[in-house]
């Protein structure tokens, strides 16, 4: 059998030329059989070739020799790329297919049509309708060149070009060091690149040409940041998952790509007791179970002779590494300074205190000093009355007895009474227990810490008032009009009064709140707080006088004044306490935390600046508690109304709460109608009372 080709070509003339021309015969030496004819497309474009199938009449042996595509070369390349579409011979039935066009006209009449492949725009027209096009969202059509913005006819002469572009927003990235070089920071805000295309459109009369995105993240470049921390010599602490996580981030962020190591906090030197020195709040128990209320370890003592304790030297941090690998300091630490109070004295190169009475030993750590004195301690043995007088004692108090109606027991340091206090006034510098009942008194621990603490807020406010003010005057005195000579007489007393009325309101009205409470409270502060009082005084509440003369006596005032601002921060206030069986109708103040171990409290007035405890009810009455309450029972049936009141940041715990009962936490409030078991209160993060 003859060998056979198929061909297309423009018309069925070129097809056979093309098919005689592979096949290398002439036209009476085959046989022709058109399988398609020619159609001609808009502009060239789906335009359809013409396809014939030529066969030799003869048989050619030597054909079967020649491989396929050593026939293919005997075309030209522009011959090949336009018009081959299958190859073959009857031996080895091999197809080349050089062109492929997906052809509608199989599927239905494409007249008027028009339809979007590849992403081109093909059409057909036809005698009684126009086919119609229009560019969706995004996408830009050209007939002719032109813009086309809305829907328009497509003739079978136009052109018709869709224009698209991808989008590329590069990422952003920098890397910054923390000020103390302690941390690199990444910031990224992620790049992308939206890819389009065009959606294929099937043929219709109408066609809207649509594209669809895609949004690709781009990455960033982890070499490049690896690069960018060498050339700011980050080289200490780096977390390269943090890196990771940053450069492969679909969402803006910052992130810690770098870590130095801290320093470790040393420790000042401090003075370590050798003996107990606390006093123990709660009650010591007997073996029997039965409580000891004349343990001598309520109110620890030492002998003469005996040493109280010693300096503990200071321990040093160690360095940190910045992330630039530079040594991070720590805080310099400093020795702990002795000083001897009454009845202590120094050995050891004052690195030891040692005991020359017998008493109560009192440690007194402020900033780097610790003065440690020996507190003596009276004993009686009988009751307060108007036989003993009242008792006003430097030391410690310890009474085997009663105090009687209206008899007064003060003492520098703490108070025991073994028996009841019934309409008297108790006050101590440090802490107080009664063992039984507290009947129509006020009984006060802590009470120079207590006034130390009404001081501390103004006196604040008039140190940073004063720096200010100071510096106010050093500014004054370089313009021309000021002349310190207009102040040697009435000393800055005039100018003084000008800055109160301006900005410095604040130091006339906290001046007069401390020298007024020093003046109500002069019998429980030393004497450098009545120094004070009279500097303040003479400086700043004068009239028409001040003996201040220039900036640098308000300095020097400042420095008298922050010395004493620091006892007013002596953590040892919080050390004070009361403790007592039962209360009524009485008031109770303390600097620390108020034990009620008995029946409870009924009807009286407590505040404590640390935690109020009662095992047992709360009826009426009202308790202020700046750490917090914890309450067995609180309220009557009916009764009198019973508040509880703790700043915002601390929580209220009742056993049972009973009607009228009124908790307050901060600003919010809440009343029981009923009685509620097991409360606990506090506030949210909006300022809510909350119960659970």
């Amino acid at each position: 059998m003859g060998k056979k080709v198929v061909a297309k070509g423009r018309s069925i003339q070129e097809a056979v030329a093309i098919a005689l021309d592979l096949l290398g015969a002439n036209k009476n030496d085959v046989d022709i059989e058109i399988l398609e004819n020619e159609r001609k497309g808009l502009l060239g474009m789906m335009a359809k070739p013409a396809v014939v199938q030529v066969t030799t009449k003869h048989a050619d042996p030597a054909a079967d020799k020649v491989p396929p595509n050593e026939i293919l070369e005997q075309a030209t390349l522009g011959q090949l790329a336009s018009s081959i579409e299958l190859l073959h011979t009857d031996d080895d039935a091999e197809t080349i297919d050089a062109l492929q066009i997906t052809d509608h006209s199989g599927e239905r009449d494409l007249a008027g049509m028009v339809w979007v492949q590849d992403g081109m725009v093909f059409s057909e027209s036809a005698e009684d309708k126009f086919p119609v096009i229009a560019p969706g969202e995004g996408v830009t059509l050209l007939r002719n060149g032109q813009l086309i913005e809305g829907a328009a006819i497509v003739y079978d002469q136009d052109q018709v070009t869709i224009e698209i572009a991808d989008e590329v927003v590069d990422p952003f990235w920098e890397i910054t060091l923390s000020e103390d070089r302690m941390e690199a920071r990444l910031f990224v805000k992620p790049g992308y690149h939206i890819l389009k295309r065009i959606l294929d459109k099937d043929p219709s009369n109408y066609v809207l040409v649509e594209m669809e995105e895609k949004r690709v993240p781009t990455v960033i470049s982890d070499i490049e940041v690896m690069s960018k921390l060498r050339q700011l010599n980050v080289v200490h602490g780096i977390e390269y998952d943090q890196i990771a996580n940053a450069c492969f981030s679909e969402t803006e962020g910052t992130y810690v790509i770098a870590r130095g190591t801290p320093y470790t906090v040393g420790k000042h030197g401090y003075f370590m007791p050798l003996q107990q020195t606390f006093i123990v709040k709660g009650v010591k128990e007997r073996s029997d179970g039965t409580v000891d209320y004349r343990h001598i370890q309520e109110f620890p003592s030492v002998d003469r002779g005996q040493i109280i304790g010693v300096a503990a030297p200071p321990e040093a941090g160690y360095p940190g590494i910045t992330v630039t690998n530079e040594p991070v300091l720590p805080p310099e630490v400093y020795p702990v300074e002795l000083k001897a109070g009454i009845g202590v004295e120094l050995a050891d190169q004052n690195k030891m205190a040692v005991a020359l009475d017998a008493g109560h030993p009192d440690i007194q750590q402020v900033g780097h000093q610790a003065r440690i004195s020996i507190i003596p301690r009276l004993t009686i043995n009988k009751d307060i009355d108007l036989e003993t007088g009242n008792i006003d004692y430097i030391g410690n108090i310890e009474i085997l007895g009663s105090v009687q109606d209206g008899m007064t027991v003060q003492a520098d340091g703490n108070i025991f009474i073994s028996n009841h206090v019934n309409m008297s006034t108790i006050s101590a510098g440090q802490s107080v227990i009664i063992e039984k009942n507290i009947i129509s008194s006020v009984v006060t621990a802590g009470k120079s810490s207590i006034i130390k603490l009404q001081l501390q807020e103004p006196l604040q406010i008039a140190v940073i008032q004063m720096r200010q003010m100071t510096t106010a005057i050093q500014q004054l005195s370089t313009a021309s009009a000021f002349k310190a000579s207009s102040f040697e007489r009435t000393g800055l007393g005039p100018l003084l009064k000008i800055l109160y009325d301006g900005k410095f309101k604040a130091l006339h009205n906290a001046v007069t709140t401390v020298v007024q409470t020093i003046d109500n409270h002069a019998d429980m502060l030393g004497p450098g707080w009545k120094q004070l009082r009279t500097r303040l005084e003479e400086g700043f509440l004068s009239n028409h006088f001040s003996n201040l003369n220039s900036a640098e006596d308000i300095i020097f005032m400042i420095t008298a004044a922050e010395e004493l601002l620091e006892e007013t921060k002596d953590t040892s206030a919080k050390d004070r306490f009361i403790r007592t069986s039962f209360v009524h109708n009485s008031q109770l103040y303390c600097s620390g935390d108020i034990l009620v171990t008995g029946k409870g409290l009924y009807n009286s007035k407590v505040h404590a600046s640390g935690l109020v405890e009662v095992k047992g009810y709360v009826r009426g009455g009202e308790i202020y508690a700046e750490k917090g309450a914890i309450i067995d029972q609180a309220g009557t049936k009916g009764g009198t109304p019973t508040r509880i009141r703790v700043p915002e940041h601390e929580t209220i715990r009742i056993g049972m709460a009973m009607q009228d009962t009124r908790l307050q936490i901060g600003s919010a409030a809440y009343t029981f109608t009923d009685t509620i078991q097991d409360v606990v209160a506090s506030v949210d993060s909006d300022g809510r009372l909350i119960l659970y």
